[in-house]
């Protein structure tokens, strides 16, 4: 049942609910590059004008993201 369901949505997905645009688009998205910029002004934007309370915020996304990054290098890979 499962199975069968599971591989009729992979067959609607990669089949039927295509369009030239979003493969450009998901390509776009997906590129590391594309979201140096919006990391830098979240990062300006939280140490410039954040006061202490957005300074604390990207400490803490710091932390997050470098327990994440641990996790998912390190431990289970």
């Amino acid at each position: 049942m499962l199975l069968s369901l599971d591989l009729t949505l992979f067959r609607l997905i990669n089949q039927v609910w295509i369009h030239p645009w979003l493969d450009v688009f998901f390509t776009f998205i997906t590129r590391p590059e594309t979201w140096i910029p919006v990391g830098l002004g979240l990062s300006g934007y939280l140490l410039i004008l954040g006061k202490r309370k957005g300074r604390v915020t990207f400490l803490m996304l710091l932390f997050a993201f470098g327990i994440t990054d641990f996790t998912a290098a390190r431990l289970i890979k």
